[in-house]
C-alpha cells in the first residue's frame, strides 16, 4: 500500500509546471517590492461629480498605478477628505460579476470588472478618514470657496460657470456663503444654489454686470470640518509622496491645518500615511483624533442559508489586546463594540480582501467597530476606527516656530526643511539626532553663525503639532504580504483555533503549487501526503473492521441468546471483542482523524486568497466556490455509498439504523458538500477514492 501511494504521489508531482496556463489561468505575478522613500509617478485627473444639493462640479483626483509598470493595483485619491476613492486590483483573477442595481448607488460600484476595494462613494464614508472625538480650535477660519469672473443675470443671479469663464477655485457653494465683488463694498450672501449651479444672493447682485468675485465661508474649524473637508494637494507631482492639506494654505486663513502625507510602502498593497495636525495660532488647541476605515455592504451579498454562504459579507475587525476581534455586518448593525485594550490595527474585510490601518508608533491606541446607525439592518456602511491615545491632545501656541514649505507665509520665517538643513539634516531625521547636532555645532561657533544654528533649532523645537503615523494595507489577504507589513495583520486571515493545523496546510499547498503551477494538483498532492501520514493508524482501523465482519455470525448468535437481557448481551460482546482483540469503535477513527483536517482545510480555502478564482478545469472555474452543477458532491455520495458496502455495519441497533448508516449517511454527506468550496470537496473526494483502494487491498490480504 505504501509503495502504491508513493508511486501515485511521485506521478502527480511530475505533472507539467505549466498546467495552470493550460487551463487558461495566468500565472501569478511576481511580487514587486518598493521602498517608502522612492517616488511613484501618477497623473492628475478631473472627474465630474454631483455635489451638495445636486449641483454638478469637478473633483480633482490623483491616479497612481503601483508599480508604475505592470501595476498590481491602481489607487485613486480625491480632494474630498484627502483620501482614497478607488483601489482597483489589476490581477486578472481579481474580478467580479455585476451586482444588482440599486437606487442611489453609482454604476462603478456595481458594474462587472476589476475588484474595487473602496466600496463607498459618499465623501463622509470614504476609507482612511480623519475623525475627531473632540475638536476645539479657538478663533474663526475663512475659506475661499470660489474665485473667478462672472456676470449677474437680469434677475440678479450669479450665472453658473461655463467653459468660457473657467474658475480659478471651484469648491461646493452653500447657503450663507459670502459673495465678495471686486471693487464693491456691498455685502452679498448666497440664499440659494440651483441644480444648474446658478446662485441667488441677498440682496440680488447688480443685474447684467460682469465682475471678478470671490465666495468665502467663515466659521469655526469644527463647523467647517464637520461639513466635509475639501483638501488641497500641495505636493508638486501627482504621485507618491502625495500630500494633502486642509484648509488650502494658498488661499485660506486658519490657525490650524491638517496634513495627510501618503507614501509608497514595501509592496504595492502597502501605503505609509502620516497625519499631522499643525497649530500655528496663538491659543491652545484640543484635538482627540482617530482614523476611520469604512466599507459599504451590498444587501444581495448578505444572504445565506443552509446550502449557501454569503459571498462578500463585510466585517469590521481590529487586533486588540493580543487577539482578533472580527464581527460581521449583521451583528454590528444591532450593537456597536468598543475596546479599551491596546490596538495594533483596525479594518474592514471580506473573506479574501482587507482594508486595514495599523498603528506605527501610536501609544495605547483603541478601537471601535460599528455601522451607520441610519442604515437598515441588512445594508449600509460598516466602520472600524482607531482612536489615538488621549494624552497629548492639547497643542499649545507655536510662537516662533518654523513653517512647512506648503504654508506660504513670509512672516513666519524659515521653513522647517530650511531649519533642518542649517543643522545638516532633513525632516526625516529624528528630533533627538537634530538636537545632538545643534549642541555639538554651537560649541564650535560664535557670533552670527552660532545665532543661525540657535534660531534653526529654536524654530524646529517650537513647532506645535501632533503626528499620527499609520501603515495602510489595501489588498488581498496574502499571508506573505500581510506578514511583511507586520503589525499582526496576518491575523486577519482568521484561522482561529485551527491555526495550528491550517497554517501548515496552507504552507504545504503553496509549496506544492510552487512546482506544479496548478492549485488543483496542489490539493491532490496534499491529499496523498496526508493519506500517507495517516496510514499507520488507518491500516490498523480497517483491519479491525474486517475482523468485525468475520465476527458478525458470532455477534448475531449472542444477540439471539440474550435477546431479553441487554446488559448480558453487552458483556458477552465485550468479552468477544477482548478475546479477538477487536475495537468496536475503530470504524469511527478514520472520520475522527479526518475531521480536524477537513475543518482546517475548509478555513484555508475559505480564507486564503490563493485559491480565489483558481480553476479546477472543465466546468469548475473557482476552487473557492461550490461546484455550480453539483457534479463533485454527487460523485462523492456514490463513492461513499460504495465505501459503506466495504465497511461492516454494527449489528447493534435496528434495521432502520443500519439502513441509515449505509444509505442515509452518504446521501446526507453529499448534500452537505453542495455548499462547500469545490477545492475542499475535491480533497474529500480524492481521499475517499484512496480510502476505497486501501480498503480493497486490506480486504484482499485478509481474505
Amino acid at each position: 500500500m505504501r509503495r502504491l501511494l508513493l508511486a501515485l504521489l511521485l506521478g502527480a508531482a511530475s505533472a507539467p509546471a505549466m498546467a495552470q496556463e493550460a487551463e487558461g489561468s495566468p500565472a501569478p505575478r511576481p511580487r514587486a517590492r518598493l521602498t517608502s522613500s522612492e517616488p511613484v509617478p501618477g497623473e492628475a485627473i478631473t472627474v465630474p461629480i454631483t455635489g451638495r444639493g445636486g449641483v454638478p462640479r469637478l473633483d480633482h483626483r490623483v491616479r497612481i498605478p503601483v508599480p508604475s509598470t505592470e501595476p498590481q493595483i491602481v489607487y485613486t485619491f480625491t480632494e474630498q477628505g484627502g483620501t482614497l476613492v478607488h483601489a482597483e486590483l489589476e490581477d486578472p483573477r481579481f474580478t467580479r460579476d455585476a451586482l444588482p442595481e440599486m437606487a442611489g448607488v453609482p454604476d462603478d460600484k456595481l458594474s462587472a470588472g476589476p475588484i474595487d476595494l473602496v466600496t463607498t462613494w459618499s465623501p463622509r464614508y470614504l476609507p482612511y478618514q480623519l475623525v475627531f472625538r473632540q475638536l476645539e480650535v479657538p478663533g474663526d477660519v475663512t475659506l475661499v470657496i470660489r474665485r473667478g469672473h462672472g456676470r449677474a443675470t437680469s434677475e440678479g443671479e450669479l450665472a453658473a460657470p461655463d467653459d468660457a469663464t473657467p474658475l480659478a477655485i471651484d469648491r461646493p457653494v452653500a447657503e450663507g456663503d459670502a459673495v465678495v465683488v471686486s471693487g464693491s463694498d456691498a455685502s452679498y450672501l448666497v440664499s440659494r444654489v440651483s441644480a444648474a449651479g446658478a446662485l441667488s444672493t441677498n440682496p440680488p447682485l447688480p443685474a447684467g454686470q460682469a465682475f471678478d468675485y470671490e465666495i468665502r465661508r467663515s466659521g469655526t474649524f469644527e463647523e467647517l470640518w464637520d461639513a466635509g473637508p475639501v483638501f488641497a494637494r500641495v505636493s508638486p507631482e501627482p504621485g507618491f509622496p502625495l500630500v494633502y492639506v486642509f484648509p488650502d494654505p494658498a488661499t485660506d486663513h486658519s490657525p490650524v491645518y491638517v496634513e495627510k502625507r501618503f507614501e509608497a510602502g514595501q509592496h504595492p498593497y502597502e501605503i505609509q500615511l502620516t497625519i499631522t495636525i499643525h497649530n500655528f495660532g496663538d491659543k491652545t488647541v484640543r484635538a482627540l483624533p482617530g482614523l476611520r476605515v469604512s466599507g459599504w455592504q451590498h444587501p444581495e451579498l448578505t444572504a445565506g442559508g443552509m446550502f449557501k454562504f454569503p459571498q462578500s459579507l463585510y466585517a469590521a475587525s481590529c487586533h486588540t489586546g493580543d487577539s482578533l476581534e472580527r464581527h460581521e455586518f449583521p451583528k454590528l448593525a444591532k450593537e456597536p463594540l468598543a475596546y479599551a485594550t491596546p490596538t495594533e490595527w483596525v479594518g474592514v474585510d471580506t473573506r479574501y480582501f482587507v482594508l486595514a490601518a495599523a498603528e506605527s508608533g501610536l501609544k495605547s491606541a483603541q478601537c471601535e467597530l460599528y455601522t451607520d446607525g441610519a442604515a437598515p439592518a441588512h445594508t449600509g456602511v460598516i466602520s472600524a476606527t482607531m482612536w489615538a491615545d488621549p494624552s497629548g491632545a492639547d497643542l499649545p501656541p507655536a510662537t516662533g516656530a518654523c513653517r512647512p514649505a506648503w504654508l506660504h507665509d513670509d512672516s513666519s520665517g524659515l521653513t522647517c526643511a530650511e531649519a533642518a538643513k542649517v543643522l545638516g539634516h532633513d525632516l526625516s531625521t529624528p528630533e533627538e539626532t537634530i538636537h545632538a547636532s545643534w549642541q555639538s555645532q554651537r560649541e564650535d561657533l560664535s557670533g552670527e553663525a552660532r545665532q543661525r544654528v540657535d534660531d534653526a533649532w529654536g524654530a524646529l523645537r517650537a513647532r506645535r503639532q501632533r503626528t499620527l503615523p499609520f501603515t495602510l494595507y489595501v489588498g488581498p489577504k496574502d499571508e506573505a504580504l500581510l506578514k511583511s507589513t507586520g503589525h499582526e495583520l496576518a491575523s486577519s486571515l482568521a484561522f482561529g483555533w485551527l491555526s495550528v493545523i491550517a497554517e501548515p496546510l496552507l504552507f504545504l499547498l503553496r509549496w506544492f503549487h510552487g512546482f506544479t503551477g496548478d492549485w488543483a494538483l496542489a490539493i491532490l498532492l496534499l491529499t496523498f501526503l496526508l493519506k500517507l501520514s495517516l496510514l499507520p493508524l488507518t491500516n490498523g482501523t480497517f483491519r479491525s473492521q474486517q475482523k468485525m465482519a468475520k465476527l458478525r455470525p458470532e455477534m448475531e448468535r449472542i444477540q439471539k441468546e440474550f435477546k431479553d437481557d441487554r446488559e448480558g448481551a453487552g458483556k458477552a460482546q465485550m468479552a468477544l471483542f477482548k478475546r479477538e482483540k477487536v475495537n468496536p469503535l475503530s470504524g469511527c477513527l478514520p472520520m475522527l482523524l479526518q475531521m480536524p483536517i477537513w475543518f482546517a482545510l475548509y478555513r484555508v480555502i475559505l480564507s486564503s486568497v490563493d485559491l480565489y478564482h483558481a480553476p479546477l478545469g472543465l466546468w469548475i472555474h473557482d476552487l473557492s466556490s461550490p461546484d455550480p452543477f453539483y457534479v463533485l458532491p454527487v460523485i462523492l455520495g456514490v463513492l461513499m455509498l460504495a465505501q459503506s458496502y466495504l465497511t461492516p455495519t454494527p449489528t447493534t441497533g435496528g434495521a432502520g439504523q443500519q439502513a441509515f448508516l449505509k444509505y442515509g449517511m452518504p446521501a446526507m454527506f453529499s448534500v452537505f458538500m453542495i455548499a462547500l468550496p469545490s477545492g475542499l470537496v475535491l480533497y474529500i473526494l480524492v481521499n475517499t477514492v484512496l480510502t476505497l483502494i486501501q480498503n480493497l487491498i486490506i480486504r484482499r490480504r485478509m481474505a
